[in-house]
């Protein structure tokens, strides 16, 4: 016969799980919880209870950063040259295939905030130095981080029409009010190409919809900003 310490383990993986797809998470507890023929027994309710909270606790814990940036309400509309885009999303109604026009939601994205992120070498005795400054209009660059993309190929990270040829190296640490930061990275043994992007910056939904629509806006962000590439080479040996 299972234990109920290990009935728990199960039905915590599954809350694990389920938590952070797309699906229902209470939906795959309630068909677990059956499986195991616990019924209406209060102690595995309250139990079902606290592994949900926990999970969303976990969320939270995982995107303190960007919320507590939203809290904080650095961002602050740019005085000119901004607009925002939406993206306007209508789901199908479940088993009939017909567009639910009442469950149209949108995410806005600012695009054109007067901005510029710099990529630079630095000298250095060993490996390689990256330095640069991130600026955009209205908004404050302390604690953000940037993301910098390496890669054999020019232009490296994802832009406005490609995905980048590169991959994600590293990232800076929290950046100060100046927004000026610096990356040191280890000797390249072929030439690589280096850019960094500021991205994925989360704000508060403010505002009417700039589709003129009455919709329930689900997010927004500002649009994300990539550096010039600069180009490492292998050293020379002496």
């Amino acid at each position: 016969m299972m234990s109920d310490a290990l009935r728990a383990v199960i039905l915590g993986i599954v809350e694990g799980v389920t938590e952070f797809l797309p699906v229902s998470s209470t939906g795959h507890l309630l068909l677990a919880e059956r499986f195991f023929n616990l019924g209406e027994d209060n102690f595995w309710k309250s139990f079902a209870i606290l592994i949900q909270l926990g999970a969303i606790l976990a969320i939270v814990v995982l995107y303190f950063g960007r919320l507590w940036r939203v809290a904080q309400g650095v961002f602050t509309n740019a005085a000119r040259g901004e607009y925002q885009w939406a993206g306007v999303f209508t789901p199908y109604t479940p088993n009939v295939g017909v567009p639910n026009a009442a469950g149209t939601v949108e995410w806005r994205t600012y695009v054109g905030l007067p901005s510029t992120l710099t990529l630079a070498k630095a000298k250095t005795k060993k490996g390689v130095k990256l330095v640069g400054k991130l600026a955009v209009n209205g908004l404050s660059p302390r604690g953000i981080r940037i993301a910098l993309y390496a890669g054999r190929k020019g232009q490296p990270a994802p832009n406005a029409v490609s995905g980048g040829s590169g991959k994600r190296a590293a990232r800076t640490g929290k950046l100060p009010t100046s927004g000026k930061y610096s990356l040191s990275r280890p000797s390249v043994k072929f030439a690589t190409f280096f850019q960094a992007r500021f991205e994925n910056y989360a704000t508060p939904c403010t505002g009417a919809s700039p589709t003129g629509l009455t919709l329930k806006c689900i997010g927004e962000d500002i649009a994300a900003v990539t550096s010039n590439q600069v180009k490492a080479t292998k050293p020379r040996k002496r």
